[in-house]
């Protein structure tokens, strides 16, 4: 019996480690598939923390990169074009985390030289003292194609990088950026284009969540909004290993999302050794 009661402690014990670990930071994947109004969260082991559509500028195209949804933002002169992430505000991004999506966009707005906005939570004009947001040039026309600007550093793409050399020629690619304790590595089609370092430990990128397509708030240049299909939309509260990244880039994320979360795993093997000891149990007694 005391062994029995042994191992339900120590499953309590990893269950309540798996709630606190992954209720830290934030944890997203959004495929598109099946959705019209709203981005739905496939994963939800921390909640389902499912996209919300600005009121206009924002549809589900079938130009997809897996399957057969995507995210189309039109971009707009007067309103906001843009899908809305709960749960990502403040330090909620915690000490690691990635960003990822497949991104299809071959224009710049109406401005040349312009970065469009993949993440932000920029408030669309201020001091970006307390802000992130990635974002992109497929003309490579500004800062080497590729950017992550975190409360107030900015690390662009190596000038010698694939990113540099432009990527818009209407096919679908791969973006990412991973933050470790302060380590920032840009990615382009699962292939290191830069990187740099920025601060430590987790942000606090203020009240905002992140937006895909555009700022939080209305823009003053139209430029900044992202024209063009996302798909495969990937928030995730750990710096993802270089072959981790190209996993991502080559088979998209929710095959990624499919290999069961380690807090999971460990509730599983507690589970069983839990029943072992019970069984084991009857056996003596």
């Amino acid at each position: 019996m005391t062994t029995t009661r042994n191992y339900w402690v120590m499953l309590v014990a990893v269950t309540m480690f798996a709630w606190t670990t992954q209720a830290q930071a934030a944890q997203v994947v959004y495929t598109v598939e099946g959705d019209s109004t709203s981005a739905t969260d496939q994963n939800t082991s921390d909640g389902a923390q499912s996209g919300t559509f600005s009121a206009t500028g924002v549809t589900v195209s079938s130009n997809a990169k897996f399957g057969t949804s995507a995210l189309n933002f039109a971009g707009q002169t007067d309103a906001l074009s843009n899908v809305e992430i709960p749960g990502t505000s403040g330090t909620s991004l915690g000490t690691s985390f990635t960003l990822a999506a497949f991104v299809d966009a071959t224009t710049n707005g109406s401005s040349a030289g312009a970065m469009q906005r993949v993440f932000s939570n920029f408030a669309g004009s201020g001091p970006i003292d307390n802000i992130l947001v990635f974002d992109m040039d497929p003309d490579a026309s500004a800062n080497f194609g590729l950017r992550l600007i975190l409360n107030g550093t900015i690390i662009k793409a190596s000038s010698s990088s694939t990113a540099a050399a432009g990527y818009a020629d209407g096919a679908y690619h791969h973006v990412a950026v991973t933050y470790n304790n302060g380590t920032v590595k840009l990615y382009l089609d699962g292939v290191s284009v830069g990187g740099g370092t920025a601060g430590s430990g987790a942000h606090d990128i203020g009240p905002n969540n992140l937006f895909m397509g555009e700022d939080a708030g209305l823009p003053t240049a139209e430029g900044d909004q992202f024209i063009g299909d996302i798909d495969d939309a990937f928030v995730w509260n750990t710096a993802l290993t270089p072959e981790e990244i190209v996993l991502l880039a080559t088979s998209g994320a929710s095959s990624y999302v499919s290999v069961p979360e380690p807090a999971t795993l460990g509730l599983l093997v507690a589970g069983a050794l839990c029943m072992t000891s019970r069984r084991r149990a009857r056996i003596q007694n």
